[in-house]
C-alpha cells in the first residue's frame, strides 16, 4: 500500500478477530467548496486487514485520536504506538488474548488511521494485509 489516504468501507469483529476494509482515495476535480476534496477513484484500491488475537478496539473520530509519538509505521496506513497508554489502561495479560503465549509474545498497540476515523486496536498478532479484487 504506497497510497497516503484511506476511508473505512466496513469493520467487523468476531471472536477474537477483527477484519477492516479500507479503499484509497485520491484528489478528485475541483468542487468549488474545498480545492481538490479525497475521493474513491478509478485507480483506487481496496484491502482487507485482518488482526487476530484481539483483546481490544475502539473507532474514534480522527480529532480524537491518541496517536502519539513514538511510533512504527508498518504499512500506510497503520501504525504500532510504542509506549502506549492503551495498553496500560485495558491492563490484560497476553495469555488473555493468545491461550498459547510464549514467553516473547506481547500485547501491543495498533493504529489504522483514516479520513474521518482512527481504530485502536490491542492484539498479539501483526495484521495480515491482503488487496482485494476488484470484480465488474
Amino acid at each position: 500500500m504506497i497510497d497516503s489516504y484511506y476511508t473505512i468501507e466496513d469493520i467487523q469483529f468476531s471472536g477474537r478477530t477483527l477484519k477492516i476494509i479500507m479503499t484509497s482515495m485520491h484528489q478528485g476535480e475541483p468542487d468549488g467548496y474545498i480545492g481538490l476534496p479525497l475521493q474513491i477513484t478509478e485507480g483506487s484500491k481496496s484491502y482487507s486487514v485482518i488482526f487476530s488475537n484481539v483483546g481490544h478496539f475502539e473507532v474514534l473520530c480522527e480529532m480524537c485520536n491518541r496517536l502519539k509519538e513514538p511510533y512504527e509505521e508498518l504499512e500506510p496506513p497503520i501504525l504500532r504506538q510504542l509506549e502506549s497508554q492503551y495498553i496500560k489502561s485495558c491492563n490484560q495479560p497476553v495469555w488473555r488474548l493468545k491461550p498459547d503465549a510464549s514467553e516473547d509474545d506481547e500485547i501491543k498497540h495498533f493504529v489504522v488511521y483514516c479520513v474521518d476515523y482512527v481504530i485502536n486496536i490491542l492484539g498479539v498478532s501483526e495484521p495480515l494485509i491482503e488487496e482485494l479484487k476488484v470484480t465488474k
